[in-house]
């Protein structure tokens, strides 16, 4: 019994590590692009403000409504 015991208490820890390491990355990536976008949309608006006639490409647009949907803008 013990021996299952012991399979079943390893099983779960490498799931949880498993768990963990996957949660990590994600919560990581979502940082990642979170600022590579905030870094465009800086880059964006200074070239509107500066007067410089910005081609905003449908999937921008799309980001910026996302964006604005979530409460980020």
């Amino acid at each position: 019994m013990s021996r299952y015991k012991d399979k079943v208490t390893q099983s779960s820890k490498q799931t949880r590590a498993a768990r963990d390491w996957r949660h990590h990355h994600a919560t990581w990536d979502y940082q990642i692009i979170t600022l590579i976008i905030d870094n465009l949309l800086e880059i964006i608006s200074s070239l509107a403000i500066f007067g410089v006639t910005v081609c905003v490409a449908p999937g921008t647009r799309w980001l910026l409504h996302l964006y604005s949907r979530c409460g980020m803008l």
